[in-house]
């Protein structure tokens, strides 16, 4: 959010919100956010009256939601645990994962990883979430036995967590912390490594 509100600052807005006409039962609104959030609520921390937009019309509800989905997608504005939760809509819907799949443009396996994700506990979340599990670990998580996963959970709470014991390697990624990067090398951690871990996964 800071980065955005400093881009806007410097120059206009590249890319307008998205809004549908709104049938506010108070009359306070004429328009419903469709996408754009992050971007709205930068003109707000500017407290800029006006933000540009691009009004859609004729979507149910259904249709919002692909729109909202489909842009942010784009933009990769989402992590996995936000993607997961944005799928959700579809999943208890029935939708299959090839119809998710051919619907967004994704292969099935990044939409079972997502479907997997909301099955998850909310410890597993957070850890998939700040970028320390890999794709192919979540699947693994999945056919883990439920004791060993709640083992997983137990050991992260203790403060006794390595992720080495997942076989996380290091693999094309620019933004790593330097907390990230000494466990993702196997490097021991001290108790101050494993505070500053707990504290990047439960903030």
């Amino acid at each position: 959010m800071a980065d955005l509100v400093d881009s806007l600052e410097q120059g206009p807005l590249q890319s307008p919100v998205s809004v549908e006409p709104y049938n506010d039962p108070n009359g306070k609104f004429k328009y419903r956010l469709l996408s754009g959030f992050r971007r709205e609520k930068a003109f707000d921390v500017l407290k800029r009256p006006t933000i540009p937009a691009f009004v859609i019309t004729g979507l149910n509800e259904e249709g919002a939601r692909e729109h909202n989905i489909i842009e942010n997608l784009a933009r990769k504005d989402l992590d996995r645990v936000q993607e997961a939760k944005a799928l959700k809509y579809f999943f208890d819907r029935n939708w299959s994962d090839y119809m998710v799949a051919e619907k967004f443009g994704k292969s099935r396996q990044w939409v079972e990883e997502r479907r997997i994700i909301l099955d998850m506990p909310d410890d597993i979340q957070k850890l998939v979430a700040v970028g320390l599990m890999s794709g192919q670990q979540i699947v693994t998580f999945k056919r883990m036995p439920l004791a060993q996963q709640y083992e997983m959970v137990r050991t992260l709470k203790d403060g006794k967590f390595r992720l080495e014991t997942l076989g996380t390697k290091v693999k094309k990624y620019e933004k790593r912390t330097a907390i990230q990067k000494r466990y993702l090398t196997n490097e021991k951690p001290t108790e101050a490594d494993i505070e500053a871990l707990k504290m990047a996964i439960y903030s």
